[in-house]
């Protein structure tokens, strides 16, 4: 009897199969940009995690990168015309400046407009210039546009956005009625069609920001290339967009037993960013902090601006990190803390 209920309530589905559970899709992250002056995509797509923006250029293109202040232009080594793509994280308050730095062209269509007038003007001074109605893309919390022609039948167009804290602007353009990076050309309008904007990520990760040290950075976080000074060996800038920061970092020379910071008490430590900075003016707050082997963490406030850095000494790398912008300090002390937690704490 036994066996024939048991055989009853599995008939009728008394046993509920395991529900099953789909696992999430995982998209992977897309690489950093390259910040080489020259580099080669295979398939022409533009893919960088760090940009509110996808777009193709044609397969195989080589492209070049030319960086000046906050503006980057990426642009196909083509014969002849242009296939480019101009790019401006909007945060004020670089980390080498004494006040606000940005332009003063503003965050909004008349700005952007500006902006592009300047754009076209770099790259054909004797144009005539038009108003032109760019595409609409979802996120843009702006958009302009500009067509040109020049004296010799040559003629493009140029498109820009702000969106996500950037600007960014997308030109095709050439000389020649057959050159094919024209706007009226099938190459042209392809590159035109294929920009799309979009969110970029808000993950961090631990990252090698010089051999050895790692930092945890945004991976949205856009690397400026940087020149280092006779007594840095090494020198790194990220427009960290999202925090609406600079994060910066400087390896200075090394220091085998961190004679830097001996004697050196929390009284010492205005003194010393002040002397860091080469400014007496400057207003500081600061003190030792249990980081790495010694360590020193300080505010700096300058109008319109505020500044934290630690200086560590880790083993014998002396490494300077800086989060800079226009926001309250305890926001950026915030940021920086995550920025350092990679390190070891005493």
């Amino acid at each position: 009897m036994k066996r024939l209920l048991v055989f009853m309530l599995v008939a009728c589905g008394g046993t509920k199969p395991a529900p099953v559970v789909e696992k999430p899709v995982v998209v992977p992250d897309d690489p950093t940009c390259p910040t080489t002056t020259t580099f080669k995509l295979a398939d022409g797509k533009l893919r960088c995690r760090e940009l509110p923006l996808t777009i193709d250029f044609p397969a195989g293109s080589e492209l070049e990168r030319q960086d000046n202040d906050n503006l980057t232009f990426i642009r196909a080594n083509l014969d002849r015309g242009v296939l480019g793509l101009f790019l401006e994280p909007r945060i004020a308050a670089r980390p080498e400046a004494r006040a606000v730095t940005i332009d003063a062209t503003g965050d909004d269509a008349k700005g952007a407009h500006t902006r592009l007038e300047a754009f076209v003007r770099g790259i054909a001074s004797d144009a005539t210039l038009a108003d032109a109605v760019p595409p609409p893309q979802a996120g843009a919390t702006a958009s302009t546009g500009i067509s040109f022609t020049t004296p010799d039948g040559g003629m493009g167009v140029v498109y820009g956005y702000l969106v996500n804290g950037w600007f960014v602007a997308v030109a095709a353009g050439g000389r020649l009625a057959e050159t094919p990076a024209r706007p009226d050309k099938p190459m042209g309008q392809a590159f035109l069609a294929s920009l799309k904007l979009r969110a970029t990520t808000p993950k961090w990760a631990a990252r090698d920001v010089f051999d050895g040290v790692k930092l945890e950075l945004p991976l949205a976080a856009w690397e400026v290339p940087q020149v280092s000074e006779s007594v840095v060996k090494a020198t790194k800038l990220y427009a960290a967009v999202g925090e609406r920061a600079w994060i910066g970092a400087r390896e200075l020379q090394p220091s085998a037993k961190c004679e830097l910071f001996t004697g050196v008490t929390d009284a010492d430590v205005p003194a010393i960013v002040k002397k860091m900075f080469g400014s007496e003016e400057l207003t500081v707050t600061g003190k030792l902090a249990p980081l790495g082997t010694q360590a020193l963490y300080a505010e700096i406030e300058v109008p319109g601006k505020t500044m934290v850095l630690y200086l560590v000494c880790v083993d014998s790398r002396i490494v300077l990190v800086t989060v800079t912008g226009t926001r309250p300090l305890p926001e950026l002390k915030t940021a920086i803390d995550r920025v350092m937690s990679p390190l070891p704490r005493r």
